[in-house]
């Protein structure tokens, strides 16, 4: 993740790299502090290590009727949640799991109103012969604002 100030109603790629760890799964997380903040939608890309998962799903839970959930680190609440998640779940030669390489293109994101766009994204492998789940987490912060211009 590159930019640090986005546009509104914009697709952006969001891309990876885990310093040389194969990775099987992801989590990416966004918490909106206003109703009309997070991503609007979110994809899986076209091509690509991540475009053969088949696990995709996005999750967008607004709070009822506009009142702030309670979360912990938002003192006020936050107002939208957002999830998107994929993983490859088949298992390969000797029965080693499956996955994406090290860095690549994970998906695909919408942005919504101006604001505050906080992004928590976990990856994880599944060394299957040893028992060993691997995790890695990457914060991100951004600003979505209009640029002034007439579209």
């Amino acid at each position: 993740m590159r930019d640090t100030t986005l546009a509104p109603q914009t697709a952006y790629e969001v891309h990876y790299k885990s310093d040389g760890q194969p990775v099987s799964g992801y989590v990416l997380f966004a918490v909106g502090s206003s109703p009309g903040q997070g991503f609007a939608n979110a994809s899986a890309p076209a091509d690509g290590d991540w475009s053969k998962a088949g696990n995709f799903l996005f999750v967008d839970i607004p709070a009822t009727e506009g009142e702030a959930l309670p979360a912990t680190g938002f003192p006020d609440g936050y107002f939208r949640y957002q999830m998107a998640t994929d993983s490859f779940t088949s298992m390969g030669e000797g029965g080693a799991p499956v996955g994406a390489g090290s860095k690549g293109h994970l998906c695909n994101i919408i942005t919504q109103e101006p604001g505050e766009l906080e992004l928590h994204l976990y990856l994880s492998w599944l060394d299957l012969p040893g028992r060993l789940l691997v995790e890695m987490e990457a914060q991100a912060a951004f600003v979505v604002e209009d640029d002034g211009s007439d579209e």
